[in-house]
């Protein structure tokens, strides 16, 4: 599995890296090698979001769109994603998307975003909504410990 920070998403043709941090010249050999590829980040740029007894308050929307119809550079491929069939997911403060043949798809979102005024309006093309939309769990966005335990390493 890789994981990957970005700064947009174009659903068809990619992503671009953050300028700040161009992708290494080895990351597309491991990224075509990758069966999972986990890519987080802030959902806009300067939004201010708070989070409150388990749920996303957006105080102030971003001013730059990040999943926009053009990137200036791209540093991974999502047509080859998906004719390769590779896992893409997009992991954000709002909302999950996976990368599907058809487009992106919102598969999970926070409690308390407001799936079409703060996910899909902040989307500059169309996205998908899965049937089965799950909601984040309440206990990931709280500051206590969940109780997670790292699981033995299979030899």
């Amino acid at each position: 599995m890789q994981a990957r920070s970005w700064a947009h998403v174009c659903w068809n043709s990619g992503f671009a890296a953050p300028k700040n941090k161009p992708p290494s010249p080895s990351s597309g050999k491991r990224w075509c090698e990758a069966a999972v590829i986990v890519f987080s980040g802030l959902y806009t740029v300067g939004a201010k979001v708070a989070l409150e007894n388990g749920t996303v308050r957006i105080e102030k929307e971003g001013k730059v769109r990040k999943l926009v119809e053009r990137v200036e550079q791209i540093s991974f491929s999502g047509r080859r994603a998906v004719a390769q069939g590779q896992d893409i997911t997009y992991v954000t403060e709002r909302c999950v998307l996976k990368l599907t043949p058809r487009g992106l798809m919102v598969t999970e979102i926070a409690p308390g975003v407001d799936l079409r005024r703060d996910v899909l309006e902040q989307a500059e093309f169309p996205l998908l909504v899965a049937d089965d939309l799950k909601l984040t769990p309440a206990a990931v966005l709280r500051p206590e410990p969940m109780g997670l335990t790292m699981a033995e390493r299979l030899q």
